[in-house]
């Protein structure tokens, strides 16, 4: 074997050898890893429940929404809640947390990490849990709020239909006094026609404004929110991370790849002389 040979031969399986050892050493230094995964659909549809009469049809504004969720999962709320149910530091859990949105879907996948396999199904149901009672509160709360503007209205219709209502009492009380054909009868009868007419413009009004108050805090009470479990988190059979003889492979697959190179490169110089100079 010539001497150029032998070298190059020598230099590649050093590299190759390096490099699996180095991936082997690491791989065994490190734990391993497992992951569970979610799948949840985003129905943008539930929408008319939160009294949105015009839904958006946009699919670009409905891809933002879709797209918008991965930030309300990683929001303080929804890692603060299933934090504290696992009883783990808001930083560490965010680490092991990842959110995808499936291009051109409404699915988003939550995928929690842990160091076995029940920790990586209980972060993952934790977090989707968290995030799926976040979204159906949020949302109710949001009915609530609206049932709960109407209120003033309907104070003040209230108070419209009562003087009406006493002010055609008073009339007809008066009325009562009069002899029918005379022409103040004729006068306060107008006024008491016009009265009645307040007190049924007043009360249709309120009934309609209590009726949609009622309707909005029946629709809270039946909110299940927008975010809808497709797949439940499972129990990983295996880790996710890549195993021992796969870390050895590709590492004396990367040291052959640098020997390779350090062969051509010196293959280079010997053939250029000006180049060592």
């Amino acid at each position: 074997m010539r001497p150029r040979t032998r070298q190059a031969v020598v230099i590649t399986t050093l590299a190759t050898l390096l490099g699996a050892a180095a991936a082997g050493a690491g791989a065994s230094l490190t734990d391993p890893v497992y992951s569970s995964e979610s799948h949840l659909l985003w129905s943008p549809g539930a929408l008319e429940y939160l009294g949105d009469d015009n839904p958006v049809t946009d699919p670009n504004a409905l891809d933002r929404q879709v797209v918008d969720q991965a930030e309300v999962i990683e929001s303080d709320p929804v890692i603060s809640s299933a934090a504290s149910t696992l009883g783990v530091d808001e930083d560490d859990l965010r680490e092991v947390v990842s959110v995808e949105i499936q291009e051109g879907t409404s699915r988003i996948v939550i995928t929690g990490s842990g160091a076995d396999a029940e920790e990586a199904r209980a972060t993952t149901e934790t977090v989707t849990t968290a995030y799926t009672d976040y979204v159906r509160v949020s949302g109710a709360d949001a009915l609530r709020q609206q049932a709960d503007l109407l209120q003033s209205s309907i104070d003040r219709l209230t108070g419209e239909l009562n003087a009406a209502n006493g002010e055609l009492d008073a009339v007809n009380r008066e009325l009562a006094g009069l002899n029918v054909n005379s022409p103040a009868y004729a006068i306060t009868q107008g006024r008491a026609d016009r009265a009645a007419a307040r007190s049924a413009d007043a009360q249709t009004r309120l009934a309609d404004l209590i009726g949609q108050q009622e309707s909005l805090r029946a629709a809270a009470d039946a909110f299940t929110g927008q975010a809808f479990l497709m797949r439940q988190a499972t129990t990983p059979e295996a880790p996710s991370s890549l195993p021992l003889t796969t870390t050895v492979v590709l590492g004396a697959g990367l040291g052959l790849a640098i020997g390779l190179c350090i062969v051509f490169f010196l293959l280079g110089r010997r053939r250029n002389p000006r180049a060592r100079d």
